[in-house]
């Protein structure tokens, strides 16, 4: 049995849910809604893929790194930013208006993602005699994307940039993007 709630189907049966994983069609069989489709059609001017969308994006971020951001802020979100990073005083403020009792929930959870993630990263190593190994490197930068809209996601935040960090290699003052 399954039912839906807030557009999220929830499976009651394990073998159900099973079967829905491993039958589920891959991202280019789905048909997106129509009112997807049309946006998509509003924004980049032709009918494209989920896929399409996404490759386009990141083309445009390649290219035109930080501007991009700012323009497709402007077109997706209808968003006019000067800048995506934010200040140390709208962080501060951010921080200073929140309940204490979130902000231990906060550090409860980054903590535990932390412990979790550093018990679970990864070593190179290299067998000389056998001419085989692995090694393992840092990204040197990452972008997280922390939907904000109607509701917001901060174990979105928690989830991507801890373990980002536990892996080191990103830069010690990361860019800080905040969208309404």
């Amino acid at each position: 049995m399954t039912t839906t709630e807030r557009g999220i189907r929830l499976f009651h049966d394990l073998e159900l849910a099973r079967r829905h994983l491993i039958e589920r069609k891959p991202m280019e069989a789905v048909t997106l809604p129509e009112s997807v489709r049309t946006r998509i059609r509003e924004q980049w001017g032709e009918d494209l893929s989920a896929d399409e969308v996404v490759e386009r994006i990141l083309t445009a971020v390649r290219v035109d790194g930080d501007h991009a951001l700012i323009d497709l802020t402007r077109r997706i979100d209808g968003v006019m930013l000067e800048s995506i990073e934010v200040g140390r005083e709208e962080i501060e403020r951010a921080y200073d208006a929140l309940d204490p009792n979130v902000v231990t929930a906060l550090r409860l959870a980054a903590g535990r993602v932390r412990a979790f993630h550093e018990r679970q990263r990864r070593n190179s190593w290299l067998d000389f005699d056998e001419g085989y190994g692995q090694i393992v490197r840092p990204l040197d930068r990452i972008g997280i994307y922390a939907p904000g809209g109607t509701a917001a996601y901060p174990s979105t935040v928690i989830m991507s940039a801890v373990p980002a960090r536990v892996a080191g290699g990103a830069r010690d003052r990361p860019h800080l993007a905040l969208w309404p």
